[in-house]
């Protein structure tokens, strides 16, 4: 199943790369290409932790769930014999949507009462960024 699994994404490098690579990994070299420019390695971490500490990432993981359940709705009618398989992960995506947006709302109004970001916020928002990265493709070649 693994090796299907690679090779349908090699195979489906384009739709990868518009939907995974350029919302996930363009923003970041961005941030490396203006730190090479002001002042480095050290400049660069700093980016970095500005760039997630606020919890940008559930925005992006948001965006994946919200075109992952599109995906299911459209193939609900095209595979009956998925109907359960895309129930859960209409479910699971919806229950992400929820999660992140909560986050976003209870960080959001952390940081307009001036009060520091906690560490699992980054922590979690990278841990269903790098688990959308995962499961969106998985999702999205299943119900091609």
């Amino acid at each position: 199943m693994y090796e299907t699994f690679i090779t349908q994404i090699q195979s489906n490098f384009g739709w990868i790369a518009v939907n995974i690579l350029v919302p996930v990994a363009l923003p970041f070299a961005v941030l490396a290409c203006v730190a090479i420019a002001n002042g480095g390695w050290q400049s660069f971490k700093t980016l970095l932790v500005k760039a997630v500490d606020g919890g940008q990432l559930f925005w992006v993981a948001l965006g994946m769930m919200a075109s992952n359940c599109y995906e299911a709705f459209d193939a609900y009618a095209r595979k009956p014999e998925l109907h359960d398989e895309i129930a859960w992960s209409i479910g699971l995506n919806m229950a992400g949507i929820l999660f992140a947006t909560v986050f976003i709302a209870l960080n959001t109004a952390r940081s307009a009462q001036g009060q520091p970001v906690r560490p699992i916020v980054i922590f979690v928002s990278v841990a269903l960024l790098l688990g959308m990265c995962l499961y969106y493709p998985h999702e999205h070649l299943k119900f091609k």
